[in-house]
């Protein structure tokens, strides 16, 4: 198996985090060490990393450029002291197969162009590493998406053979990042596009209403058209966006798969198991699906492809083919 989404983070920049509270349940070390024990005994090969929103401004991007070098330092084996002792280099570590560092999307194109080239500048041996790039529009004002900057870098992206990871969300954010993203492929539509946690659906949604429901009809819209584009989409994220609850038993979990399942099915008759990927979503994961979250979640993936009807091919896709072939990764056997 191959994790197509995970967040990596030490102690020391936490401060550095956009999102990091004093009171989050994640200010500590998520570095691939804890990563490896919160996976147990998952037979996870590899992982994709994915940005973990810096801070940033429209002209400071120094957070971002740090991020990639502690990547980097992860792939090379020279890690500082704070940052964890295993890298790709130690003996059954879990390697960092892939990256998606942040990038300036929304801004002015020229500096974008720049900000990729100092990347690689910084360090060229593991910009190989480097698949795609991100920034979490799902935060953003209306129009973002649909700038001359915007778009002029998503055909940059497509041209230099690299996927745009798009974050957007349903119940926080609304249909209209939904009909957004849609009219950016159509601007842009010969870049690969990733799809963050099943387009993060809304799972608060009554399941008994789901299929009447605007927001499902509009989130089902939408996925059908991006279908029509080079797009892949992760089975990812649900525990944000699930109803909390205080500690997962089997019976919760067993419940989460049923109302995952409606947006999953759907997801499956549109893009084909071999478009879609898993992903952990770790450690965000951890702030709803709790301690055991990593195991939690495979655990309703496996009902869902059980329920679904998974062939054993379409389940090998899943796990760890249509991660290789989305993201170009190169796995030595």
């Amino acid at each position: 198996m191959i994790d197509s989404h995970v967040h990596l983070f030490a102690g020391p920049h936490l401060d550095q985090l956009a999102w990091m509270t004093l009171d989050n349940p994640l200010r500590s070390p998520h570095r691939v060490d804890e990563y490896i024990n919160s996976s147990k005994p998952i037979a996870i090969t590899g992982i994709v990393f994915i940005e973990v929103d810096r801070k940033h401004t429209s002209t400071d991007w120094s957070q971002p450029i740090a991020e990639y070098e502690y990547i980097c330092r992860i792939i090379t084996g020279k890690l500082l002291s704070a940052e964890g002792a295993i890298s790709n280099r130690t003996a059954g570590g879990i390697p960092v197969v892939g990256m998606v560092p942040w990038a300036p999307i929304p801004f002015d194109f020229a500096r974008f162009e720049g900000y990729v080239c100092k990347l690689k500048q910084i360090n060229a041996e593991c910009f190989k590493y480097v698949k795609g790039f991100r920034h979490l529009v799902q935060n953003d004002p209306r129009g973002t998406m649909l700038t001359d900057d915007f778009i002029s870098a998503l055909h940059w992206l497509g041209s230099h053979g690299f996927v745009f990871e798009l974050g957007i969300d349903l119940r926080s954010g609304g249909l209209w990042q939904y009909e957004e993203a849609v009219e950016m492929m159509r601007r842009a539509p010969h870049t690969r596009y990733i799809i963050d946690h099943l387009g993060k659906p809304d799972l608060r949604i009554p399941r008994g209403e789901v299929s009447s429901r605007k927001e499902f009809l509009g989130w089902k819209y939408a996925m059908i058209e991006f279908a029509k584009h080079d797009s892949y989409v992760k089975l990812s994220g649900a525990f944000s966006e699930l109803p909390p609850i205080k500690e997962y038993c089997k019976e919760d979990l067993d419940n989460a798969v049923e109302v995952v399942y409606s947006w999953a099915k759907t997801a499956y008759e549109i893009f084909g198991a071999k478009r879609i990927m898993w992903g952990s979503d770790w450690p965000v994961c951890k702030l709803s699906g709790k301690k055991d979250a990593l195991r939690n979640w495979k655990y309703i993936c496996n009902r869902l492809v059980d329920r679904i009807g998974f062939s054993d091919e379409e389940r090998e896709w899943v796990w760890e083919k249509t991660c290789i072939k989305a993201y170009n990764l190169y796995i030595p056997k």
